[in-house]
């Protein structure tokens, strides 16, 4: 473990709104723990990026406190992204709907990161199964869930990227399962212009809770 300070940690949003934030009661005792000295983990850094403490950090920060630091080493981006979703898929405590996203963007993100390091012939297998199955198989069983089902949810989790890009926090409330929406009318809300997108966000929500996008 390293000991580092604040400024050398660089936060990136991607990593970190992959990670389901603690509830309040959670960050309290997690925080009295802290600083009664009863509990002190490292932060998870590759490539000088928090991808896994985002609440320690927090903590740290706050009251300015001393922390380590673990490395992890990842051949490219969409590798860590992967890791940080498999390991928020070991939680019990997030919603249905982040789980089936997660679930999507590890699939996604390991079969571009194994497009990244694999020539044609490889990835083909030589006329086997292509390496993107293998993954999506490997993804099920870790998650418990059927071959095809990796396949939907990674078309859901484009597809709430996609919303995401005009509408952040419209994304995160569908994502957290707060609004709730079939995946077939997010299809559709996803293919919308920007006139009729925001019509209909206002009808799933309020245009407070959803506001218009800058680009909108």
């Amino acid at each position: 473990m390293e000991e580092h300070n604040f400024k050398e940690i660089k936060i990136d949003e991607r990593f970190q709104r992959l990670v389901y934030p603690m509830d309040r009661q959670g960050f309290a005792q997690m925080e009295a723990d802290i600083l009664s000295g009863r509990r002190s983990e490292p932060l998870v850094i590759w490539s000088g990026f928090l991808i896994d403490g985002f609440s320690h950090y927090k903590i740290y920060s706050e009251h300015h406190l001393p922390f380590h630091t673990k490395s992890v080493e990842f051949n490219c981006r969409e590798s860590a992204v992967a890791w940080v979703c498999a390991r928020q898929l070991k939680r019990s405590d997030i919603p249905d709907t982040l789980r089936r996203f997660l679930i999507g963007i590890q699939y996604r993100s390991e079969a571009a990161a194994a497009k990244l390091f694999q020539d044609e012939k490889t990835w083909f297998q030589n006329g086997r199964e292509p390496i993107c199955q293998q993954i999506a198989a490997r993804v099920a069983a870790e998650n418990h869930v059927a071959f095809e089902t990796v396949k939907r949810f990674s078309s859901f989790a484009a597809t709430l990227e996609s919303i995401r890009f005009r509408a952040p926090k419209a994304a995160e409330e569908i994502m957290y399962g707060k609004v709730k929406i079939a995946d077939k009318h997010l299809l559709r809300l996803s293919r919308l212009d920007d006139r009729s997108f925001q019509r209909t966000l206002r009808q799933l929500g309020s245009a407070q809770r959803f506001p218009a996008s800058r680009s909108a």
